[in-house]
């Protein structure tokens, strides 16, 4: 390998620009990079235009490819390039928000969000990354410029020794905090218990006090969104946690919601309607966890946890057409 001065080492902005010389002057590397891309619709694509630091929406791509198929359509792909930096706070989110933002608007047939980095920076481990509709590592694109530059092994050298530097181990992420472990240890447990209640986590950035689920009785709703299951690990108050049924614009109509559900509420389990700011709620009250630090000494209570929230959601299955049968009179 080429022993090269790179002075100050290697930034992400480096094989940005490494990655996009090569994407605009070599088609053998274009067809090897879509190669690693699992989806059949990538496949006799004509390269129209990269770019790098693209701005659109809700953020930006690190790079941008465009391609025509042979059926006249663009595929794009938005690729977010990582050496050592963690995601910013719904960074992942934010690249699939993009991603169906330029397809609804017509700009694209489909996107597709992917992953750059070193091997050891993909884990399974960190949430969200799973999300990426495919991961390249640093590795295997030096393996890649070591292969294919038989004809230019001086330039050849250079690319695979800019690699190297940002493959060494100061690009590897630290240990995931205590909250994140924590969070990892919850989604396993819904998952064995009740995979069914669709539990879709973002990355925790503090505590992570608010904790969504998304069953199949909360969708194709006649008011979309307008319920919302919630486990709060604790109160605002910090006197307990709580599964919450929440029915948005209905804090004022407490009413309403007493008309409706009182008759069914199954007080054996606790249940009572209340005020959550401008929401009415159906609630449950549970154990409440403060110290995310260590799962083990909190297990039981995310197990009864988690436990309710199957409850939660299996009675409102029950009693959803009375909540769809209100909105139809209003409308």
């Amino acid at each position: 390998m080429a022993d090269i001065n790179f002075g100050a080492g290697v930034a992400e902005r480096d094989i940005d620009l490494l990655l996009l010389e090569e994407f605009y002057t070599s088609k053998e590397f274009r067809d090897w990079f879509i190669g690693q891309i699992n989806q059949p619709k990538f496949k006799n694509l004509e390269f129209i235009w990269a770019g790098h630091s693209v701005t659109y929406f809700n953020g930006e791509s690190d790079l941008v490819l465009k391609f025509k198929g042979i059926d006249a359509k663009e595929y794009w792909l938005l690729i977010e390039n990582k050496i050592a930096a963690p995601f910013q706070p719904d960074q992942i989110k934010r690249y699939f928000e993009r991603a169906r933002k330029y397809e609804a608007e017509g700009l694209c047939h489909l996107a597709c969000p992917i992953l750059v980095a070193p091997k050891d920076y993909i884990r399974d481990d960190f949430i969200g990354q799973e999300r990426f509709i495919a991961k390249v590592t640093y590795q295997a694109i030096q393996e890649w410029f070591e292969g294919n530059y038989s004809n230019d092994p001086i330039r050849g050298e250079y690319k695979v020794a800019l690699l190297a530097i940002a493959i060494t181990p100061r690009g590897v992420i630290p240990p995931l905090p205590p909250v994140y472990e924590f969070w990892l240890r919850y989604i396993a447990t819904v998952n064995q218990l009740h995979p069914e209640l669709n539990f879709r986590p973002n990355p925790p950035s503090g505590g992570g006090n608010f904790w969504h689920f998304y069953p199949e009785c909360l969708q194709g709703l006649k008011f979309r969104n307008s319920v919302v299951l919630v486990h709060k690990l604790y109160a605002i108050s910090n006197k307990g946690g709580s599964i919450d049924l929440e029915f948005q614009g209905m804090g004022d109509k407490l009413d309403v919601l007493t008309t409706l559900f009182d008759p069914h509420i199954d007080k054996k389990m606790g249940m009572k309607i209340v005020k959550r700011g401008k929401s009415g709620a159906i609630i449950i009250e549970v154990p409440k966890i403060i110290n995310v630090e260590d799962f083990s000494i909190n297990e039981e209570k995310v197990v009864g946890a988690i436990e309710t929230v199957w409850k939660m959601a299996e009675w409102f299955k029950k009693h959803r057409d009375t909540w769809n049968n209100y909105w139809e009179q209003q409308t």
